[in-house]
């Protein structure tokens, strides 16, 4: 348990583009 902040700010980085890639890919479907 070095910094649980730090973590959760790298692990939401990582999380946001590929929820953007998601709702991309679902409105793509939709078209």
């Amino acid at each position: 348990m070095s910094s649980p902040c730090h973590i959760e700010l790298i692990l939401s980085e990582k999380e946001e583009p590929v929820k953007k890639e998601a709702d991309n890919i679902v409105a793509a479907r939709k078209q």
